[in-house]
């Protein structure tokens, strides 16, 4: 070996190496061989470089091809469901000195696919029927396959000859985000509610995801059993930052799923597609529509009888008390409730009461209410002290009492008027056989207690009876009689 022809060697991983005993060379000639003219450059060349192509070796000083080689793949660039089977095209080249004598398609984890051809040439084109089923239920990943041959001589494709590609088959449905109904208000049972008399939309707003053939705008809908509740024309944005789009629908509160007047929940999917043809995932929402007034429930609540007055102390015969279990006082029950209940759901489902509307009218003086959630009560004192009042002989009439409210969508109930009875005696105590006639005005006074001390004078007995009684009607002591004259002397 020349010292030359070493020193190609040794530089041959690295650029070609040129032999140019005569100089820059034109042709082959000028070279020493084993040595090649490089036209291009017009130096002399070691042979095999540059690098041999794809399925290539070199042999001889000549780049040999070895095996069949996939020159070009061609797989379809639209999504799949996970059904029936894909076509994949490739183009394999066996080279001048034999032909390809089987091709196949390798899916990891599946069998593999035999190519079929028409093509008898040098060149042919191969057919492959690939079964979706080579996608994982449920998936929605590309599926990577390579393809590779054989020819006549049994030579197999060289690693780098090998042609690759991927199957898009999409067998995951979209899947919903989440789904906002924007505007109305939020009713009791967490809904939004909307009045059905409105006539602006209501707008649904829902993500759809779907990582695989995407999203399929044109079959969106909001779908209440077999009834389409959106108008038919989403709006819908492409995210920038997920695969998803984002959607406003358009639904018209007078829906017929409510009939006019009456209220209601109305549950509802998200209806869709992906681009491959598979159905959403069900995701169910709700809303309210509410065009039905609620309905009030005011029936006084009074003071049980005998309360706040002495239960007879021994002697229930003789005293009678103001609160006799259907009357209030006209003075001093402030500190007593007057309760009415607003039923927005009365066969149905409504919006619920709205805390800030009940309202409450007590001719004659000022009346505020005050809403309880529990039972959608409103509560106001039985103040009836400056109210507009006539009384009968025996101290008691009826005040008119007024009392509203409104759902939390404004349907406003129809008011309800009620004759409340009052009555202008806490109490009084018969004094039959103690006192007859009084004499001069009673005396007040707070020591030990607050009472009233008063004498009469008997029929029959100068020095008549004195009584005291209690704020609620108690006896706390009398006297009279032969008694009489010891205290008057004391």
């Amino acid at each position: 070996m020349t010292s030359k022809l070493v020193a190609c060697i040794s530089c041959a991983l690295l650029a070609a190496c040129s032999v140019s005993p005569a100089g820059p060379c034109n042709d082959d000639s000028q070279c020493a061989a084993p040595a090649a003219c490089d036209p291009g450059r017009h130096v002399c060349v070691l042979p095999c470089e540059p690098k041999c192509g794809a399925g290539q070796v070199c042999l001889s000083a000549r780049c040999v091809q070895q095996g069949p080689v996939v020159r070009s793949v061609a797989a379809p660039a639209t999504w799949t469901r996970r059904a029936g089977n894909v076509t994949v095209m490739a183009t394999i080249d066996s080279g001048p000195d034999f032909k390809t004598a089987s091709a196949a398609l390798h899916v990891a984890g599946s069998a593999d696919v035999a190519g079929t051809t028409s093509d008898a040439g040098a060149v042919r084109t191969y057919t492959f029927s690939v079964p979706a089923s080579v996608q994982a239920a449920g998936s929605e990943a590309p599926v990577a396959f390579t393809i590779d041959a054989v020819d006549e001589a049994g030579h197999s494709s060289r690693p780098d000859a090998v042609g690759v590609g991927q199957l898009l088959i999409d067998d995951a449905p979209p899947q919903p985000g989440g789904v906002t109904v924007n505007g109305g208000v939020t009713g009791t049972d967490g809904l939004q509610w909307f009045k059905q008399a409105a006539t602006a939309p209501i707008d649904a707003q829902v993500s759809v995801q779907d990582q695989g053939s995407g999203v399929n705008v044109s079959t969106l809908a909001l779908m209440a059993g077999a009834v389409r509740l959106d108008n038919g024309t989403p709006q819908c944005a492409a995210s920038t930052t997920s695969p998803a789009v984002l959607c406003h629908f358009f639904i018209d509160p007078q829906t017929p799923l409510v009939a006019p007047g009456g209220q209601g929940e109305i549950a509802f999917t998200v209806a869709g597609q992906d681009a491959a043809g598979n159905a959403m995932t069900v995701h169910q929402a709700k809303l309210g529509i509410d065009g039905k007034p609620p309905v009030i429930t005011f029936a006084p609540a009074y003071p049980t009888a005998g309360a706040d007055c002495n239960a007879g102390g021994g002697d229930p015969d003789n005293i009678f008390c103001g609160h006799d279990g259907s009357h209030f006082f006209r003075a001093g029950d402030a500190r007593h409730s007057l309760s009415f209940v607003v039923n927005d759901a009365s066969g149905d489902v409504g919006s619920g009461a709205n805390p800030a509307s009940g309202t409450c009218a007590i001719p004659g003086t000022a009346c505020t209410a005050t809403f309880s959630a529990a039972g959608s009560t409103f509560s106001f004192p039985a103040d009836f002290s400056a109210a507009t009042f006539s009384s009968a002989a025996d101290g008691t009439g009826d005040v008119q009492v007024t009392v509203n409210a409104t759902d939390l969508v404004g349907n406003a109930a129809a008011p309800v008027q009620v004759a409340v009875h009052v009555t202008r005696v806490k109490w009084m105590r018969t004094m039959a056989g103690k006192v007859d006639t009084f004499k001069g005005s009673p005396v007040a006074t707070t020591v030990p207690v607050p009472q009233v001390i008063f004498a009469g004078v008997e029929r029959d007995n100068v020095g008549g009876p004195i009584a005291s009684i209690g704020p609620d009607g108690t006896v706390l002591w009398r006297t009279g009689h032969g008694d009489i004259a010891t205290i008057s002397n004391n």
